[in-house]
């Protein structure tokens, strides 16, 4: 959370001294106005979900629209699928023999889908929309994270008859939710020719969402839904 605040109390400073450099340079003015994107990126699980997932990557696409030379409103989605997930190779403890078991037929997988409003401000001192210049920026931004946590075929432990049966399993279950998500974070534009550029970014996400325990394996109830991605993709601006 500590994380959090810091990087709210850049964006407002960001902000603030955007909106002066907007009145310093209120003649300034870029012919592109609409811009279009394509990027891959890294999703990184965080806290509570590390423990059900592991690294995996998105691809997703952008609609932008230049609303200043430092200042783009964009809208993102993308798609990222999670497979093997930690339950299919976690092992419990049967307290009938004290032995430790897996589910050898375990199914665990998480897919996520958004829809995103990101606010880019880039400094006045960036080099945005010229040929070889590179204009940081400050993101954040607001939107729905669809999400669903699916696991099948893990094995009943409450059984009280040795041995155990592994072919005995629980329902299959999954959380499954369309939650408010927020994230900020800090990238950077590399502009290969006047309205092509290469971008780049890295940002911390915060998902309003839960996913229940799964006492029979030692894994808490998660709240907030929490992920770090890094992007690399590439833009076209056009008139």
């Amino acid at each position: 959370m500590k994380l959090l605040k810091a990087l709210t109390m850049c964006g407002l400073m960001c902000l603030a001294f955007n909106g002066k450099a907007q009145e310093a340079h209120a003649q300034e003015k870029t012919q592109w106005r609409l811009g279009l994107g394509g990027y891959w990126s890294l999703n990184v699980p965080f806290m509570g979900l590390r423990d059900r997932v592991t690294d995996t990557g998105k691809v997703g696409g952008t609609l932008s629209y230049v609303m200043s030379p430092s200042t783009i409103l964009e809208l993102e989605g993308y798609y990222a699928k999670f497979n093997n997930g930690k339950l299919e190779d976690l092992e419990f403890v049967w307290p009938v023999d004290g032995n430790s078991y897996s589910s050898p037929q375990a199914l665990s997988e998480m897919t996520l889908k958004s829809a995103i409003v990101n606010l880019l401000v880039h400094p006045p001192s960036g080099h945005a929309f010229t040929r070889g210049g590179i204009s940081p920026y400050f993101a954040f931004g607001v939107g729905f994270y669809d999400y669903d946590f699916y696991n099948e075929n893990l094995v009943f432990g409450a059984q009280t008859t040795p041995p155990l049966d592994t072919t005995l399993v629980l329902h299959p279950f999954s959380d499954t939710r369309t939650a408010l998500s927020f994230n900020l974070g800090l990238g950077a534009q590399a502009f290969i020719i006047e309205n092509w550029a290469l971008d780049v970014r890295a940002r911390y996400n915060m998902v309003i969402g839960e996913l229940r325990e799964v006492v029979q394996y030692n894994i808490g109830h998660t709240f907030p839904i929490q992920l770090f991605d890094m992007s690399a993709g590439i833009k076209f601006y056009f008139k």
